[in-house]
C-alpha cells in the first residue's frame, strides 16, 4: 500500500523565524508559496479555509525521491501556538542523524535552543553507544539529534 515516506508537515507561527531555524540546522528552502485553494482546507478537515503559507525544505543533495519538511503557517484561520507534552499520543518527535554529535550539539547550544533533557549515551547493544539529545524548535516541536 505505502510506496515511500514523503514529507513531514510542521505548523509554525512565524515562517521567517522557522525557516531561519531549519536553515541553521542544515536544511535548504526549495519552494515557497501561498495557497488559497479551498480544496486544500477541505482535504485537511478545515471547513473554513482562507490561505496558508508553505515552505518546502530538504537536506543539501537530497533528490525529489527523499523526505522533505513542509513548513506551514496558516494565515486564515491562523496557526494556533502552543506545545504539548512529549508523552502525548500522536506524532512525538523527529530525529536527525548527525555526523559529528559534539559539533551539532555545540551549534544547538549556540542557537540557544530549549533542550528537553541532557545528552545521553544509548546502550551499546541497542544503538552502538550513540549519543542523543532532544530539543524544541521555535514553535515547541520536539526534535532530536543522534550520532557519535
Amino acid at each position: 500500500m505505502i510506496k515511500r515516506f514523503f514529507h513531514v508537515d510542521i505548523v509554525v507561527a512565524d515562517m521567517a523565524r522557522s525557516v531561519a531555524f531549519y536553515e541553521a540546522l542544515g536544511f535548504v528552502k526549495y519552494a515557497d508559496d501561498v495557497m488559497t485553494d479551498a480544496e486544500i482546507g477541505r482535504g485537511i478537515g478545515l471547513e473554513t479555509f482562507g490561505s496558508l503559507h508553505g515552505v518546502l525544505m530538504r537536506l543539501p543533495g537530497a533528490g525529489d525521491d527523499q523526505i522533505f519538511l513542509d513548513l506551514t503557517q496558516f494565515v486564515s484561520p491562523a496557526s494556533i501556538a502552543g506545545s504539548r507534552p512529549v508523552h502525548q499520543t500522536g506524532l512525538s518527535r523527529m530525529c536527525f542523524m548527525v555526523e559529528d554529535f559534539g559539533a551539532a550539539h555545540a551549534k544547538l547550544c549556540a542557537m540557544d535552543v530549549e533542550f528537553i533533557g541532557p545528552v545521553v549515551t544509548l546502550p551499546e547493544e541497542q544503538a552502538h553507544g550513540m549519543r542523543m539529545v532532544s530539543f524544541r524548535d521555535p514553535d515547541g516541536t520536539f526534535l532530536e539529534i543522534l550520532g557519535c
